[in-house]
């Protein structure tokens, strides 16, 4: 007499996993920490495009490097560059989450970027340099996720 009729307990089993997928989709908003402010999205896309551009420098740089690394300041500029590459890697794959939070006092970390053409030379120097920093005890700087501090240096 039950044929062709979905059993109550599957039918309980359903809603409730069409209920978790539901609040699975809802993307909770954030809670921004004491003292911390979100970063708006036109100052984490700018800063992504000053950092971008800061990569294209450090790749441009490593190719500059000799093929041969024979003296000690060869090694110390290839050291430099690859710790600068690492850096800039860790701070894109930052901005590249859709919640970034940064002191509430902090200034915008890069301004709007030009146009890169061949008419703009020195742009590239004109542009804000990101440091990470590692002690949160130094200057005040953004931070995702509680762990490490950007800072801008002159």
């Amino acid at each position: 007499t039950h044929a062709g009729k979905i059993p109550a307990y599957l039918r309980r089993r359903q809603a409730a996993l069409a209920e978790e997928k539901r609040r699975a989709a809802l993307t909770p908003e954030p809670v921004v920490p004491d003292g911390y402010r979100l970063v708006p999205e036109d100052e984490r896309l700018s800063t992504l495009r000053v950092l971008e551009q800061r990569m294209a420098e450090v790749e441009a740089a490593i190719r500059g490097l000799p093929m041969r690394i024979e003296t000690v300041g060869q090694r110390r500029r290839e050291r430099d560059v690859h710790a600068r590459l690492a850096d800039l890697e860790r701070m894109l794959s930052m901005f590249n989450n859709k919640h970034v939070f940064v002191p509430a006092d902090a200034e915008p970390i890069a301004q709007p970027v030009p146009h890169a053409d061949k008419t703009t030379a020195g742009v590239a120097e004109a542009l804000p340099r990101l440091q990470l920093v590692r002690n949160p005890a130094k200057r005040a700087a953004p931070v995702v996720g509680g762990r490490n501090r950007l800072r801008l240096v002159q």
